[in-house]
């Protein structure tokens, strides 16, 4: 997620022009079907009423969850493949950042809404005097070499504020995967050096991924499920959920060909962060069963796989395609790092 809110490009924002046949304005046409993508998952997370015991909490939880898109592997995928210099390329990353930041901001104010409290105020005033503490520090050092003589030192003080942003968000009662989007996205508005990012990025890839998915594999009680049948069929169902919310993206059609965007669906549909926490929360608050827990993260599992397998078999179909395909579109030439 840290990484997630340092991928932003605000950049984007500048254009001001509509949508036409031969211009996509990428963040108003993101906003636009992310819209759309929330009523739908309203409308499909009725569905599974029977499978809430808190109603109203269960549809809005779902509504969030079905909505929501894992930024953190689709922008890497994007750029493994040099598709982040297309249109295309430059809109799924957009939408999954903002669908993103959306559905964890909603999260968290889900959080902060069941468990309002004086202490939940004063965690998050500490997380702005940390994020106000570390831009003191930044700005000191770019006018004085304090590193001299301290090795790694940016990557240890954001190392730390990493951890100290993830705590206090939790404290506060929101979700902690809010702290570390928000110190990404405030260390992209500060304009930190790309090359120490490279040792944050080899820190998180080396080793925090890998531990979050091994976290979550243990998470997940396999044998359980392979003994109660209908918790896989509800997995499946759920797994369907995810795909059919993201339908609003044929709004595509309008730019590109059929094969184009049902990959973007595909791909979009990726989440996973978002599900493990929905299911957390929903355990917690007692809004589902713990066997609906599990399906809802072997669903998001199944989008990780699914979606990533679609993306690469399209690349040797229609995204081959790509760049010929959008010689006629336009939109804001701005360059996404």
């Amino acid at each position: 997620m840290f990484l997630s809110g340092y991928d932003a490009n605000l950049k984007l924002f500048k254009d001001k022009r509509k949508n036409t046949k031969t211009h996509i304005n990428i963040v108003r046409t993101s906003f636009i079907i992310i819209g759309m993508i929330y009523v739908v998952g309203l409308i499909v997370s009725l569905a599974f009423i029977n499978s809430y015991d808190k109603v109203a909490l269960g549809i809005i939880l779902l509504t969030i969850t079905f909505s929501s898109t894992f930024a953190g592997v689709v922008a890497p995928l994007i750029s493994v493949e040099h598709l982040h210099g297309t249109h295309w390329g430059k809109f799924v990353v957009t939408f999954s950042f903002l669908n993103e930041l959306i559905s964890v901001v909603l999260l968290t104010v889900f959080m902060v809404v069941n468990n309002i409290s004086l202490k939940g105020f004063f965690s998050y005033l500490i997380i702005i005097g940390i994020f106000f503490v570390m831009y003191l520090i930044l700005k000191i050092r770019r006018g004085r070499r304090i590193e001299e003589g301290m090795v790694f030192f940016s990557t240890k003080i954001i190392i730390v504020a990493l951890a100290a942003s993830v705590y206090f968000s939790e404290l506060g009662g929101g979700e902690y995967v809010l702290g570390a989007f928000l110190l990404g996205f405030f260390l992209r508005l500060v304009k930190l050096n790309h090359h120490k990012m490279k040792y944050l990025e080899a820190i998180g890839y080396g080793f925090f991924i890998p531990m979050f998915f091994v976290t979550l594999g243990m998470k997940i009680d396999i044998v359980h499920i392979l003994e109660h049948p209908s918790m896989i069929i509800t997995a499946l169902l759920l797994f369907a959920a995810f795909m059919v919310v993201k339908l609003p993206l044929l709004y595509l059609f309008n730019w590109y060909r059929k094969g184009t965007v049902f990959t973007t669906i595909a791909l979009t549909s990726v989440t996973l962060v978002v599900a493990v926490t929905a299911e957390h929360l929903g355990v917690y608050y007692e809004i589902f069963s713990h066997e609906f827990g599990q399906s809802l993260i072997l669903a998001a599992v199944l989008t990780t796989i699914i979606g990533p397998m679609v993306f690469e078999i399209s690349c040797f179909g229609p995204l081959r395609h790509l760049r010929a395909e959008e010689k006629a579109i336009s939109y804001e030439d701005i360059e996404l790092s």
